[in-house]
C-alpha cells in the first residue's frame, strides 16, 4: 500500500512540477490529445463506411466519404504535427527549468557539501532524477490519451461482438507479461550502468580536454588513461548491449504473440464476413480498432511501468543532502550584517568529513579593522581551511567565529560575502572576456571602464589594453578569436577583480604563487597600497610579505605555533625565524635588512 502511495506521490508531483511551470502547455497538450485520441475512432468508422459504399457500388456516396477521410487525415496530421512541437518545446522548455532549478539548489549548498567525495556522483544523479521528475509528465499525458484511445474504440468492438474485446485483452496482458517480466532486469542493468557515466567522462574529458594535454604528452600517459577511460565505456556498452538483448527478446515474442493473436481474431471476424453477418467495411473498420485497442492497453502498461522505474530510480537517489553529509545551506540570517570593526576567532577546531583527524585544532586570534596580517605555513597547514570557516564557506562550530562581538552563525552570509573580496589559491580561470573577467561579483557602478583599465595598469597588465578588442578580448580558447594569457598573468587578472570588489575585508590565498620573487615583492607592495585602510588577510608559505603586515600567524599541522609582528618572531629565533633565513635569499637585490624595513 506504501508503494502505490508513493507512486501516484511521484506522479502528483511530478505533474504539478510541469503544471506551476507551464499551465498554458499543459492544457494546449490535453486539448489536443484527447481531440487526437476521438480522431482515431472518427478514423475507424469513415474507413468503414468508405468500404461498405464501394462494395456496395454507391460511387457518389464512396467519393464524398473517400474526401472526408482525405481532409480529415489531412487535419489529424496537421493535429499530430502540432502536438509533436509542442510537446518538443515543452520538453525543451520544462528541461531547463528543471536544470535552472537545480543549478539553484546546488547554489544553495555549503562549500563542504560541493567538496564532498560524494557530490560529483550525487549531484550527476541528482540532475538526472530531476530529469526523469519533468519527463514523468509526457509519461502521464500519453496514459490519459491511450486511455481516451481503449474507451472509444473498445466501445466499437463491443458493438460488434462481446467475445472481441475479451480477445484482444487477453492478446495485450499476454504481451505484457513478457514485458513486465524483464522489468527488474533492466532496472538492475540501468543502475549499473548510470554508476559508469562520471568515471567514464572524467577519463574522456582528460584525454580530450585542453587543460590536461601538456601533463599527459610529457608523461606518455596517453595509452594509459585511454586503457582506463575504455574499460569503463566497454563496462558501460556491455550493461547497454544487456539491456538492448533483453529488450529485442521481449520484442520479438510480444509481436509474435500479437501476431498469432489478431491472425485468430481476424480469422473469427472473416468468418462473420462469409456468412453475411458483417460487412467487409466491418471487417477492415475491427482490424483497425483491434490494433488501436490492443496497442493502447500495451502502451498504458509500459508507461506506467517507466514511471516506475523513474520512481525507483529517483527513490534510490537521496534528494536529501543530509543523509549524505551534505548539509543545506540554509538561511541563518538572524542579525544584520554590522563591519569588520572586529574579527574574532576562539578556540575553533575543525574535522573534515571522512576524516578522524582535525585540520584545525584550538585556533584563536583577534583582527581589528585595517590590521594587515600574514598567515604562514607549509602546505597542509591548514592556512585555506582557516580562512574557508573564517568567511563562513565552511560552517565553523557555534561560538568559535565573531564579527564585531555577533556570532557568525547569527549573520547572513549573504551580506558577510558582499562585503569581502577573496582570491583562492586554485582560482578558475573564466573563458569570458577581460571585462566579465575583472567584472565578476563587482557591483556595476564600479565597473567603468576608466576603472577597470587604471586597476589593469596597477596590478601590472598594461598589455593586455594593448590587445586588438581591449578590455573586450575574449580570454581562454572556446571561440577562434580568444587569447589566452599565462599563468602568472591569469593571476594578476584575478587580483585586478579582487581589487575591484572595493570590499571591506580583502583575503588573498597564495596571491603570487605564480610569479618570480622580485615580481612577488613589487606587487605585494602594490596591494598594501590598494588596501589603504582595508583589512587585509595574506596567505602564503612564502615569507615575502611578512615585514609589511601588522601581524604574522605561522601554522602546523593545523594548530598556530607563532604569533607576533615580524621584529618580534625575528627575536624570538624560532621556527618563523628559520624560514626567513631560509627564504630571504630569494629576493634577489633586496637585502635582509632592507627587507625588514
Amino acid at each position: 500500500m506504501n508503494s502505490l502511495r508513493r507512486y501516484f506521490s511521484f506522479c502528483q508531483e511530478s505533474f504539478l512540477l510541469v503544471w506551476n511551470k507551464r499551465k498554458g502547455y499543459v492544457i494546449a497538450g490535453f486539448i489536443l490529445g484527447i481531440c487526437l485520441s476521438v480522431q482515431t475512432l472518427v478514423t475507424v468508422r469513415l474507413s468503414k463506411a468508405v468500404i461498405d459504399s464501394l462494395t456496395s457500388g454507391h460511387a457518389q456516396a464512396f467519393y464524398m466519404l473517400l474526401v472526408s477521410l482525405m481532409l480529415f487525415r489531412i487535419v489529424a496530421d496537421c493535429m499530430y504535427s502540432w502536438k509533436d512541437h509542442l510537446d518538443r518545446t515543452m520538453d525543451r522548455v520544462v528541461q531547463l527549468d528543471v536544470k535552472s532549478d537545480f543549478v539553484d539548489s546546488l547554489s544553495k549548498l555549503d562549500l563542504l557539501a560541493k567538496e564532498h567525495p560524494a557530490f560529483m556522483q550525487r549531484s550527476s544523479e541528482w540532475e538526472l532524477a530531476s530529469g526523469k521528475r519533468a519527463g514523468v509528465y509526457q509519461r502521464l499525458n500519453a496514459i490519459v490519451q491511450n486511455v481516451v484511445i481503449l474507451l472509444l474504440n473498445n466501445v466499437f468492438l463491443l458493438a460488434t461482438h462481446w467475445l472481441v474485446p475479451l480477445f484482444v485483452l487477453s492478446i495485450a496482458i499476454a504481451r505484457i507479461a513478457i514485458d513486465y517480466k524483464i522489468v527488474p532486469k533492466r532496472l538492475k542493468l540501468t543502475s549499473l550502468s548510470q554508476k559508469n557515466i562520471v568515471e567514464t567522462g572524467y577519463f574522456y574529458n582528460l584525454l580530450t580536454g585542453g587543460p590536461h594535454q601538456k601533463e599527459l604528452t610529457v608523461m606518455g600517459v596517453f595509452p594509459f588513461m585511454k586503457a582506463k577511460w575504455l574499460a569503463k565505456a566497454n563496462e558501460a556498452s556491455g550493461f547497454q548491449g544487456q539491456m538492448d538483448s533483453l529488450s529485442i527478446r521481449a520484442r520479438y515474442f510480444s509481436g509474435t504473440v500479437s501476431t498469432l493473436g489478431t491472425t485468430a481474431v481476424m480469422g473469427i471476424v472473416g468468418t462473420q464476413v462469409f456468412a453475411s453477418s458483417l460487412t467487409l467495411g466491418d471487417y477492415v473498420a475491427i482490424t483497425m480498432a483491434i490494433g488501436l485497442v490492443e496497442g493502447s492497453i500495451v502502451t498504458i502498461f509500459q508507461q506506467f511501468v517507466h514511471i516506475y522505474e523513474d520512481l525507483k530510480y529517483v527513490s534510490g537517489v537521496s534528494t536529501s543532502s543530509d543523509e549524505h553529509h551534505l548539509p543545506a545551506n540554509t538561511s541563518r540570517s538572524i542579525a544584520p550584517f554590522p563591519s569588520f570593526r572586529q574579527i574574532e576567532v576562539k578556540n575553533l577546531s575543525f574535522t573534515y568529513p571522512n576524516s578522524n583527524k582535525p585540520a584545525l585544532n584550538n585556533i584563536s586570534f583577534t583582527i581589528r579593522q585595517g590590521e594587515k596580517w600574514a598567515i604562514l605555513g607549509d602546505n597542509a597547514a591548514g592556512k585555506s581551511t582557516l580562512i574557508k570557516l573564517l568567511i563562513g564557506l565552511y560552517r565553523p562550530p557555534n561560538e568559535t567565529v565573531y564579527y564585531d562581538g555577533i556570532k557568525q552563525e547569527q549573520l547572513n552570509m549573504d551580506e558577510l560575502w558582499k562585503n569581502t573580496s577573496v582570491l583562492f589559491q586554485d582560482f578558475k580561470q573564466y573563458m569570458l572576456s577581460v571585462k566579465e573577467n575583472v567584472s565578476l561579483g563587482v557591483a556595476e557602478e564600479l565597473c567603468r571602464e576608466d576603472r577597470i583599465k587604471s586597476m589593469l595598469g596597477k596590478v601590472g597588465l598594461p598589455n593586455v589594453l594593448r590587445m586588438a578588442k581591449g578590455i573586450d578580448t575574449r580570454l581562454g580558447w572556446l571561440s577562434d578569436d580568444s587569447i589566452n594569457l599565462s599563468g602568472g598573468e591569469w593571476q594578476r587578472l584575478v587580483l585586478a577583480r579582487t581589487w575591484m570588489k572595493n570590499a571591506d575585508l580583502v583575503i588573498f590565498d597564495e596571491p603570487t604563487s605564480a610569479l618570480d620573487p622580485n615580481s612577488e615583492l613589487e606587487l605585494l607592495q602594490e596591494m598594501l597600497n590598494l588596501a589603504e585602510r582595508k583589512t587585509l588577510i595574506v596567505i602564503s608559505h612564502r615569507v615575502g610579505i611578512a615585514s609589511k603586515v601588522d601581524h604574522i600567524l605561522l601554522m602546523r599541522n593545523g594548530q598556530i605555533i607563532e604569533s607576533g609582528t615580524h621584529e618580534l618572531l625575528l627575536k624570538q629565533r624560532g621556527a618563523y625565524f628559520e624560514m626567513w633565513e631560509k627564504q630571504a635569499e630569494w629576493y634577489v637585490g633586496k637585502s635582509k635588512e632592507g627587507m625588514t624595513g
